[in-house]
């Protein structure tokens, strides 16, 4: 096999493997869809709110769980919402 040939079949395989795993890392990509804090009943939202002014941050993903049965996903990314918008 002549050495073009070889280099041909080499930038074939690269060009393979890096189409592969685009497309496996962009498929890992789903959208994280949650109930923003302020949509919450009064208590909860003031709960979560003092808990954020404590810097309890994992209390406040747990209260915000317990009130919509969110995933922890989701939860972390409503708290993570919530505290840029107080500019915590």
């Amino acid at each position: 096999m002549s050495p073009f040939v070889k280099l041909l079949l080499l930038v074939a395989v690269v060009a393979a493997v890096w189409f592969v795993l685009v497309r496996v890392r962009n498929a890992q990509r789903e959208p994280v869809v949650f109930t923003p804090v302020e949509e919450l009943p009064d208590a909860t939202r003031d709960a979560v709110d003092a808990a954020l002014a404590n810097d309890e941050v994992v209390h406040a993903v747990k209260l915000y769980r317990d009130a919509t049965g969110s995933s922890l996903m989701a939860a972390k990314a409503a708290i993570d919402v919530r505290k840029w918008k107080k500019g915590a």
